[in-house]
């Protein structure tokens, strides 16, 4: 893991989590999983769904986005 320094700020779901960039992409490569807020489940790049998936934010352990609220996308 990067230093701190070198993270993006913490985003609006609490630790572990990023805001996306202003094209939806993650702001930095230790943040891959996406959530997406509609639904509120995330997505890890081994789900079906991780590639048309819109990011509302991104985490960086699947811990962290069940933390902020977000279930697994095959629960």
């Amino acid at each position: 893991m990067p230093s701190a320094p070198d993270l993006p700020p913490q985003g609006a779901h609490g630790a572990g989590s990023v805001d996306p960039l202003a094209d939806g992409a993650s702001p930095h490569p230790s943040y891959a999983i996406k959530a997406n807020i509609d639904s509120m489940r995330f997505h890890p790049d081994t789900s079906p769904y991780y590639a048309r998936t819109i990011a509302d934010a991104w985490f960086d352990t699947e811990e962290n986005a069940r933390a902020a609220g977000f279930e697994a996308w095959d629960v």
